[in-house]
């Protein structure tokens, strides 16, 4: 208790320098909360719109039909999983999808494309089309056989809204089928795939062509309302699918993985130099402390003041000042991350580069509540570390030596 005391006077006998280790503390906590939120926000953003826009939490297809992609290889059991998901309170949404790839051409040019044939309330509540449309209307406003494209792909087949495209694929029977749509509407979505690769159509249109039943469908795509849930759908799900094949996204997209593996790396780098600057700067403070009490110590230590006291005193006045500009920084950083999570950071200058990474030009920056945790066992650590060696450097001082300093 003495000890503490001692320590607490010695802060404050420099109130500058004192102020100086404070406020480095404080702006290195901050930077630090700022900062893994920032690339966490980046990182969810990406994950976020991966899965609502491509992958979805869980897909099911035919075994057969991922093997080979073959239009015949259709839903095994689909009743049955359809009733499960209509039942199923843990799911958001979901949508059955007809699914083949062709070629689409205009009058000028011919692309690659996967055709997804859908129903259109299902599908934007899965993933949002309708949000995503710029020009027309999700497959609307067209009679006979509406189409949506991505901005990307209408640019290279230079169509416009109204125009006529050829979709050309083969049916159930391995026939090569050709028909006529016109573009509903096109539209920008942050999945590069979608603006890209991709065409919508009705499903009652293009399921005459392949020559497909009423319920026979590709794949089912759904969304669960919390992310826990999702594994142990695809578990009840898998029982009840038959010849089935039923994965969620982390099957679907492995690379969504390794990226969230590489973030936390990155996130730890980040932190690693970060605190290690905070550490070098207040282990510079402290040791220019103890030199300044050179004499002091000394004194202190011949009237028989133990090492062991002289360094727990060191320690101690790095953890108070460690102590008064952490929950400074904290409430900083909280504050920041909260006003705008809000609002969002506007990137949209780099609009191009992010829409092209699938990430949202509105950054949003999040933070769990065990980060900040983390950030305050992290700052205590540092405190410690940082004071090993101004105090390894205080009783290594003879007090005789010391005694004479000027």
């Amino acid at each position: 208790m003495v000890l503490l005391k001692v320590a607490w006077r010695n802060v404050w006998r420099n109130k500058t320098r004192s102020g100086v280790v404070v406020v480095a503390v404080m702006l290195g906590v901050w930077s630090l909360i700022f900062a893994l939120a920032f690339m966490n926000g980046f990182f969810k953003s990406y994950l976020s719109n991966a899965i609502n826009k491509d992958f979805s939490h869980v897909q099911i297809h035919s075994k057969a039909f991922l093997k080979d992609g073959e239009v015949g290889f259709v839903l095994d059991n689909f009743q049955e999983i359809k009733k499960a998901l209509e039942g199923d309170k843990t799911i958001a949404s979901y949508s059955y999808r007809l699914k083949t790839n062709g070629m689409i051409a205009s009058a000028k040019a011919a692309r690659g494309v996967d055709i997804l044939g859908v129903d259109t309330i299902r599908e934007d509540q899965l993933t949002r089309v309708q949000s995503d449309i710029v020009e027309g209307n999700f497959l609307g406003g067209i009679k006979r056989n509406p189409i949506v494209i991505g901005r990307d792909l209408a640019n290279k087949l230079k169509v416009k809204i109204r125009s006529k495209v050829v979709l050309t694929f083969r049916d159930k029977d391995g026939e090569l089928v050709a028909a006529s749509f016109r573009v509903a509407g096109i539209m920008e979505s942050v999945s590069v795939k979608k603006n890209e690769l991709t065409a919508y159509v009705l499903d009652k249109d293009v399921r005459n062509l392949l020559k497909l039943g009423p319920e026979e469908f590709h794949e089912i795509a759904l969304l669960c309302k919390e992310e826990e849930t999702v594994e142990t759908l695809r578990t009840a799900l898998q029982q009840i699918s038959g010849n089935n094949e039923v994965a969620s996204w982390r099957t679907l997209a492995p690379e969504l993985e390794v990226m969230q593996s590489q973030s936390k790396i990155s996130l730890g780098i980040i932190v690693g130099i970060i605190m290690l600057a905070l550490c070098f700067g207040i282990i510079n403070t402290m040791l220019m402390a103890v030199l300044e009490r050179f004499k002091e110590i000394g004194m202190l230590m011949a009237i028989g003041m133990k090492k062991s006291n002289v360094f727990a005193m060191i320690v101690y006045e790095t953890m108070m000042l460690s102590i008064i500009g952490g929950p400074f920084g904290l409430f900083l950083g909280w504050a920041s991350n909260t006003a705008l999570k809000e609002k969002g950071i506007d990137l949209s200058s780099y609009s191009d580069g992010l829409d092209k990474m699938g990430i949202d030009s509105i950054l949003r920056p999040s933070l769990e509540q065990s980060d900040y945790m983390f950030v305050v066992f992290s700052v205590m650590i540092m405190a410690v570390l940082a004071a090993i060696f101004p105090a390894r450097r205080a009783i290594k001082l003879d007090p005789i030596e010391a005694l004479h300093k000027i």
